[in-house]
C-alpha cells in the first residue's frame, strides 16, 4: 500500500503525464503524418465540420480527440483545399484515435450542455471537457455585475453577452436542450457520415444577417476571432489553455464560424481576466469574485444544510481566505475554509 508521500508523488507524475499528453507541440510530433497532410487544406474548411461534430451528444467523450485535431489544423493548414469525408474519418478514427491522447478519455461526469442564466435570458454552453463550465461563467458575470460602475467591466459585459448569444444560437440549431446528458463512452469512434457532417457544420456558421437576428453586432466579436498570428503560438501551448480556446471564432468569406464551440465559456473567463488586468483591477475582480463565492456558499450552508452560524474567523480581506464555524444536527460541527485561486496565475497558466 502507498503511504501519503508515495500517493502524492504518484499524483504528481500522473498530472505531469497528462500535461505532456495535452501539449499541442508534442501531439504534432506524435501525429507528424497528419500534420504534413493538413498543410494543403484550408483551416476553416477543416475546422467547421469538426466543430459541428462537437455539437453532437454522441461525441461528448471524444471531445478531446476532436479538439486536438482542430488545434493541429490551426497550426498546420496553409492551403485552400476542402477535406473530403474520408480525410476527416481517417484523421479522427485512425490517426488521432490510435494516439495516446485517447488515454485521457474518462466517463463523462457533467452534462453535455449546461446553462447560464444571464441578465438577458438563458444561454446554453457546450461543456466539452470543462467541469462546472456554466457555474464559473455565471460567477464571472455576477462579479462583473457587482463592479459594473467600472467602465471596463460594463464594457466587458457587452462582449460577453455577444459570445453567450452565439453559444445559445449554436445549441438552438443543434436542438440540444439545457442540461442534456450523453451516454457516450471512452474510446468510441466518431461517426463521420456525409449527412452528419453537413448537418453538424450548419450549426456553427453565421452570416452577418444571422448574427444581427440574434442581437449580435458582428464587430463586437472581434476579440474572440482567431487570426494567423495566434496559430504561431499554439505549438508551445496545451489543450486547456490555448489561443484557440481563448479565440474560438474564425471569420472566413463573410461568415463567422464557431470552430471550437466547447470553449466558449473558457474564452469568456479568460477575456474578462485580461480586461481586468489591462484596467489594473485584477485584484479588485479577484476579491469581488471571492467574496461573492464565499457568501453564496455561506448562505447555502445556513439555509439548505441547516447550519447554525457560531463564529466568523477574521482574515485579511486581501488574502482571500475566509472561514466560519457552525453547528448542525445534534452535536455536529462544521469548520468551513474557503481557499481561493490567485487570478494572476490563472490568467497566465489556466
Amino acid at each position: 500500500m502507498l503511504d501519503a508521500h508515495d500517493e502524492a508523488a504518484a499524483a504528481l507524475l500522473a498530472s505531469t503525464a497528462t500535461s505532456e499528453l495535452s501539449e499541442i507541440g508534442r501531439i504534432g510530433v506524435r501525429l507528424e503524418t497528419v500534420v504534413r497532410r493538413l498543410e494543403k487544406f484550408s483551416f476553416p474548411l477543416v475546422a467547421a465540420p469538426l466543430a459541428g461534430l462537437l455539437t453532437r451528444r454522441e461525441n461528448h467523450t471524444a471531445s478531446g480527440r476532436i479538439e486536438a485535431l482542430i488545434h493541429l489544423a490551426a497550426v498546420a493548414c496553409q492551403g485552400v483545399k476542402a477535406p473530403e469525408q474520408k480525410h476527416l474519418r481517417d484523421w479522427l478514427n485512425v490517426a488521432v484515435y490510435n494516439d495516446i491522447i485517447t488515454e485521457l478519455e474518462i466517463p463523462v461526469e457533467d452534462v453535455f450542455v449546461s446553462n447560464v442564466d444571464a441578465w438577458f435570458g438563458n444561454a446554453r454552453l457546450f461543456s466539452g471537457r470543462w467541469e462546472n463550465n456554466a457555474e464559473y461563467v455565471r460567477a464571472c458575470l455576477d462579479t462583473l455585475m457587482r463592479i459594473a460602475d467600472r467602465t471596463w467591466a460594463a464594457h466587458a459585459l457587452k462582449y460577453v453577452e455577444a459570445l453567450l448569444r452565439v453559444s445559445e444560437a449554436v445549441a438552438e440549431r443543434a436542438g440540444i436542450a439545457r442540461y442534456s446528458r450523453t451516454e457516450s463512452r471512452p474510446g468510441e469512434k466518431v461517426a463521420v457520415g456525409v449527412s452528419i457532417l453537413a448537418e453538424s457544420k450548419a450549426n456553427v456558421g453565421f452570416s452577418d444577417k444571422e448574427l444581427r437576428a440574434i442581437g449580435v453586432d458582428p464587430g463586437i466579436l472581434d476579440p474572440f476571432m482567431f487570426q494567423g498570428e495566434h496559430a504561431e503560438l499554439l505549438a508551445e501551448q496545451s489543450l486547456g489553455h490555448s489561443e484557440l480556446e481563448r479565440r474560438p471564432l474564425v471569420r472566413w468569406k463573410g461568415r463567422t464560424w464557431v470552430v471550437l464551440p466547447t470553449s466558449m465559456g473558457a474564452a469568456i473567463r479568460r477575456f474578462v481576466l485580461e480586461q481586468a488586468k489591462a484596467a489594473g483591477e485584477l485584484r479588485l475582480f479577484q476579491s469581488t469574485w471571492h467574496l461573492a463565492r464565499f457568501s453564496e456558499t455561506f448562505m447555502l450552508g445556513r439555509a439548505d444544510w441547516g447550519i447554525e452560524f457560531v463564529e466568523m474567523l477574521e482574515r485579511d480581506p486581501d488574502d482571500g481566505l475566509r472561514e466560519f464555524v457552525g453547528t448542525f444536527d445534534d452535536g455536529g460541527y462544521v469548520h468551513f475554509v474557503f481557499v481561493p485561486d490567485e487570478f494572476d496565475s490563472v490568467a497566465e497558466r489556466g
